[in-house]
């Protein structure tokens, strides 16, 4: 399946992958059903689907069969599922993060055979506080508890502080990566206005984990937000220098005061 080679991501196959996605936010809209968004942005060239999933927590939760039919489809249109637990967003309870990890336990045998179509990013935005330590005491634990129960996939982890903590990859991700057996984590962070607001924080913060040698997507990022502008210009185009992933934020969905996110 999908592995990390340094500051690579690598296909099934040992070729290099940029993922060149955006976000799908099923979990809240289940009832507009997926089939038609996903297809929409295969036709407009993307290769990944980062998808909004429940654990019950917080929202309704999406069972075995509704995941198992989701890759399925993303694999029709050779696509790859990122899938994410959002109900863990901005909590600092690692038994917020903990309840994220048994989901995907539960969900072993669904997940299970499709290492080289799927990677699980473990909870959007777990860690609402910018505290680099206690992220990575929990992230390493829950890497542990994920392989010792079987799963083999590349895992994503998102940077605390709502995911726009930066500094926390290279502080502290060489630390959770080696934690890793399997030595298989591509970190992200979520570029708005305070990690995203500027060429020069956009630059710094790709450099710093490319030049730790760490794998990395920006797994959001929008055109503004509350909390300011963001340069998604330099997003892009540092990206692309870089060979590192992105996922837009988002196709459709956002609430009302935020819909200006909305790409279609």
């Amino acid at each position: 399946g999908f592995t990390v080679s340094g500051a690579t991501l690598l296909d099934a196959k040992n070729n290099p992958f940029v993922i060149r996605g955006t976000n799908l936010a099923y979990a809240w809209y289940k009832q507009y059903g997926y089939q038609s968004q996903i297809a929409q942005m295969r036709t407009r060239g993307a290769n990944a689907v980062r998808i909004v999933l429940s654990n019950g927590k917080q929202y309704t939760k999406d069972d075995a069969s509704t995941i198992q039919n989701m890759i399925s489809y993303c694999e029709q249109q050779k696509m790859i599922a990122i899938l994410e637990v959002h109900d863990a967003t901005g909590s600092d309870e690692t038994s917020a993060l903990n309840a994220a990890v048994a989901y995907w336990v539960e969900m072993k045998s669904t997940i299970e055979g499709h290492e080289s179509t799927v990677i699980i990013n473990i909870a959007n935005e777990w860690g609402g506080t910018w505290d680099s330590d206690t992220w990575a005491s929990a992230y390493k634990s829950a890497v542990q508890t994920l392989r010792n129960a079987g799963i083999k996939h590349c895992i994503m982890i998102d940077t605390d502080g709502y995911g726009q903590h930066s500094a926390t990859i290279s502080q502290k991700g060489q630390e959770v990566l080696n934690a890793d057996p399997d030595k298989n984590i591509i970190f992200s962070i979520h570029m708005y206005g305070t990690a995203g607001g500027s060429s020069t924080k956009v630059t710094l913060a790709i450099q710093n984990a490319v030049n730790n040698n760490l794998c990395l997507c920006i797994g959001e990022f929008g055109w503004y937000h509350s909390d300011g502008d963001v340069d998604e210009d330099a997003i892009i185009s540092t990206c692309a220098s870089k060979n590192v992933g992105w996922c837009s934020w988002s196709w459709w969905g956002n609430g009302s005061s935020v819909n200006y996110l909305d790409m279609v």
